[in-house]
């Protein structure tokens, strides 16, 4: 019969001890969620506070660029980028930052931001560039190159992208930037969007990264737009650079290869056609040698001093069919519309919508509560303020507030946790003891304000009372044992267990982090407090020297800007006035080594005028000429009106007889051999004139017809005579001249 009775006792106290465990885990639950759902729904409040916060900001900047701020074209703009955000899979963040793009642009109207917007977006989603890059392109589509459809540049750039190692992202990262360039050489348009696509495709298979291949490109055509290069050209060649463009340009170059082919033909009439050959085709050691050796020649060697220029010109006159294909089929592509359709098709995308709703949702809940939390903040503001106020006012009793309320706080920090550890213990079976756990709290609390070892032992009599409390339910327990000493021995061990227990989670409250922690403070609060007038001037000279370090390192830190910009200027002024300073000696060596070269000119020749140059000589030869000539043109024609005078008058009046004899009868005139000119008649440069001997020969009888003839033949002899005698004459002259020094 006892031992009946005992088994059922046992059962029933299993059954308390089941219960309430339940109830112990029940109100663990609970606290837990309600813990839970406060700190959720105070996140939850504050993140759709905090989102809408953000979206209003930018918003706002967007607005205030265009001119719209606080009107219906800024709530206009906000249901754009929602929209936007909506149909592309893009977040609300990534919209406005595209958005923000173009309006830094010069975008103003809503509606231009309408028609753009969408466009850009889709182009950012189909090939993952960002929005801002791509709305970036867009501008200088329209303002720079001249393509009006931004989604028609999105398609060239897109096509030309997957034709080579360029890819998109790359193209809508450094096509922005190299656009003005593009435009300075000739590229426009459609076509010259193109074109420059292929070029940068041809630069990157002989780079090793984009980067590398932008800047090549980028340098070549800073090099060859530059106003320095069109008069190297025209001092070189005698052409207008541009006009030699234009005419490669209307057989069918573009502007580019225009510019590569003048080079390349350049190079080769200088004799460096070889080099271009190994530039082009070569290995890479060869092109490093022509390279090498083009730097050195005359003329446009100075174009290959720059080495992502020269690897440029490699690059495109190695790949040329590469880009001529890149520019046919980007002008033909259209892959947009295929590739964002295919880019929304995935689980990302579609988790991006989720987050896009739930972005949209809590903007909108933050604008429909934006008065009431706006009326919150400002009410918060004003009484931080009133605070911030009192406390300047009254310092002293600002420090002990403080004091007391970070102890408040630690306090209350540690009975929620040790709450929720009681209710652990009662998880765990330790209901039977919890009133001297409730016990041990009290004491604890009395116990916070002194010392660590006042703690220590009114926490060791709390357990000695809870120890002896077990004594006497084992002594209540003891009248059971008439009837079953087993079961008073079971209530005697759990007593035991139960003080264990407790002696446990009063060392875990005492020792664990936390409660040390908040000892430590506790402590330190009050030892502040009771030795401020020690420690207060000690803590503030600390906090001064501190202050002043700050201080000094931030006055360094803003002068900084200041210093570098002296540094520039002086480095600049230092280059010029070296500069300056040599250039005298530059000029007085390149006149030193030309008056050399004229002097020595001058000695080989016999040119005895310092001051004369060889371009004179010319022209005072021919001077002197002209002067021989009009000095001696009178005494020929004098002559031959002589001449033909004497032989004419005898012949017409029968005075002069010619036998006729068989055959030509030779008739010395004048006495025989007649001399044009006296003896003593001299040229005028002093030389006696050389005799003219004239023959004549007549046949048949004289008459005036006969004398006539004679006349003229005698004139022909005599021009042809006087010809010869001026060529030598001539001759004779310029040698005196040059003798006497003339130049």
């Amino acid at each position: 019969m006892t031992i009946r009775r005992m088994a059922v006792l046992r059962r029933q106290v299993e059954g308390v001890r089941a219960e309430m465990r339940k109830l112990a885990m029940q109100d663990l639950q609970s606290r837990w969620t309600d813990l839970v759902a406060a700190g959720g729904s105070l996140m939850a409040a504050r993140g759709v506070v905090a989102a809408q916060a953000r979206s209003e900001a930018a918003l706002r900047d967007i607005a205030i660029t265009v001119g719209v701020a606080r009107t219906t074209d800024e709530a206009r703009l906000g249901s754009i980028v929602e929209q936007t955000a909506r149909q592309t899979r893009l977040s609300l963040e990534e919209v406005r930052t595209g958005m923000a793009r173009l309006a830094a642009g010069g975008v103003s109207d809503v509606a231009e931001f309408g028609r753009m917007m969408p466009e850009v977006a889709r182009a950012a989603k189909a090939w993952r560039a960002t929005t801002e890059d791509m709305a970036a392109l867009a501008l200088v589509a329209r303002d720079t190159l001249g393509i009006a459809d931004a989604r028609r540049a999105f398609n060239i750039v897109g096509t030309g992208g997957k034709l080579g190692e360029f890819e998109i992202p790359d193209m809508t990262r450094y096509l922005p930037s190299l656009a003005p360039q593009l435009a300075a050489i000739g590229l426009r348009g459609e076509k010259g969007l193109a074109q420059g696509v292929g070029y940068l495709q041809a630069s990157r298979r002989g780079a090793g990264t984009a980067e590398e291949a932008a800047t090549n490109f980028a340098n070549f055509l800073a090099k060859v737009t530059s106003r320095e290069f069109a008069d190297r050209w025209k001092d070189l060649t005698g052409r207008n650079l541009a006009h030699d463009q234009a005419r490669l340009v209307a057989k069918g170059y573009d502007a580019v290869g225009a510019t590569l082919k003048l080079i390349e033909t350049y190079m080769k009439r200088q004799g460096k056609g070889e080099l271009m050959t190994k530039l082009a085709k070569g290995t890479d050691a060869d092109a490093q040698a022509a390279i090498a050796e083009l730097q050195q020649a005359h003329g446009l060697g100075e174009l290959f001093t720059d080495m992502q220029a020269a690897k440029f010109i490699r690059a495109a006159l190695m790949y040329r069919e590469l880009q001529q294909k890149v520019t046919r089929e980007a002008l033909q592509g259209n892959p947009l519309d295929e590739d964002f359709a295919h880019a929304i098709d995935t689980t990302e995308s579609a988790t991006k919508r989720l987050a896009v709703a739930w972005e949209g949702l809590t903007s909108r809940i933050g604008r429909a509560i934006k008065p009431v939390t706006d009326a919150l903040l400002g009410a918060g503001a004003v009484t931080l303020e009133w605070v911030s106020g009192l406390m300047d006012a009254f310092p002293r009793a600002t420090q002990v507030l403080v004091t007391l309320g970070a102890a408040a706080a630690g306090y209350f920090t540690a009975m929620r946790a040790f709450s929720v550890a009681s209710a652990a213990a009662r998880v765990m079976g330790l209901s039977l003891s919890f009133g001297k756990v409730t016990m041990a709290v009290t004491l604890l609390k009395t116990a916070v304000g002194r010392a660590t070892a006042a703690l220590g032992s009114m926490a060791a009599g709390a357990l000695a009372r809870v120890i002896s409390m077990g004594g006497v339910l084992a002594a209540g327990g003891s009248k059971l044992a008439v009837m079953a000493g087993a079961v008073g021995s079971a209530i005697a061990s759990a007593a035991g267990v139960a003080g264990r227990a407790i002696l446990w989670l009063g060392r875990a409250v005492l020792l664990n982090p936390i409660g040390l922690t908040l000892t430590a403070i506790a402590g330190a609060a009050y030892l502040v407090w009771r030795n401020w007038e020690t420690i207060g001037p000690k803590l503030a000279a600390v906090w001064g020297t501190v202050k002043g370090a700050f201080s000094s390192a931030w006055q360094w830190i803003s002068a900084m800007p200041g210093q570098m910009l002296a540094i520039g200027r002086q480095i600049i002024d230092g280059l010029l006035a070296g500069m300056r300073e040599r250039w005298a000696a530059l000029k007085e060596g390149v006149s030193n080594i030309g008056s050399n070269i004229a002097d020595w000119f001058k000695d080989k020749l016999g040119i005895r005028s310092p001051s004369r140059v060889f371009a004179e000589l010319g022209g005072h030869l021919m001077g002197g000429l002209q002067l021989g000539i009009e000095r001696s043109s009178g005494r020929p024609l004098a002559a031959m009106r002589t001449v033909a005078s004497a032989l004419a008058v005898p012949m017409a009046a029968g005075a002069l007889a010619v036998p006729m004899a068989a055959g030509a009868l030779a008739v010395p005139m004048a006495a025989g051999a007649m001399a044009l000119g006296s003896a003593g008649a001299a040229t005028a440069g002093g030389m006696p004139a050389a005799p003219i001997q004239i023959t004549v020969n007549l046949n048949g009888p004289a008459s005036p017809e006969a004398a006539q003839d004679v006349a003229a033949a005698v004139r022909r002899e005599v021009e042809r005579a006087l010809a010869e005698a001026g060529r030598r004459e001539q001759l004779a002259r310029r040698a005196a001249l040059i003798d006497g020094g003339m130049a």
